[in-house]
């Protein structure tokens, strides 16, 4: 398996721009675009990318590819992105995983996410 940096180098730099384009792109509305530029910087492993493609595939109440979020939130969290890890802490509530719930937010707040309890 071949990984994709050594194919062509991806800088960070290059990674935060194409999830800006995204929150660009969400915010004006146009959410297919914001998606595409999500799943492309995740795919190359922006975590900030991760938590924002998930939180559009875990909206309420279209809950679109709450599996698949459930995987980015995952990712992101496990690599130490504390949002990540309260939006998953929100989805497994909303989907009356408490006890999982419970684990996410404790994790969340660990990395430095002030939640209020």
């Amino acid at each position: 398996m071949t990984d994709i940096d050594t194919i062509i180098h991806v800088s960070d730099s290059d990674l935060e721009r194409l999830c800006v384009a995204g929150i660009d792109a969400e915010e004006s509305g146009d959410i297919e675009v914001a998606i595409s530029l999500y799943k492309i910087a995740s795919s190359l492993g922006d975590l900030t990318s991760m938590t924002r493609l998930a939180d559009i595939l875990s909206e309420p109440p279209k809950f679109q590819d709450v599996t698949a979020a459930e995987k980015l939130y995952m990712r992101a969290c496990l690599a130490g992105h504390a949002i990540a890890c309260g939006n998953l802490a929100i989805l497994y509530n909303q989907l009356g995983k408490s006890v999982l719930s419970q684990k996410y937010l404790n994790l969340a707040k660990s990395r430095g996410d002030s939640w209020e309890d």
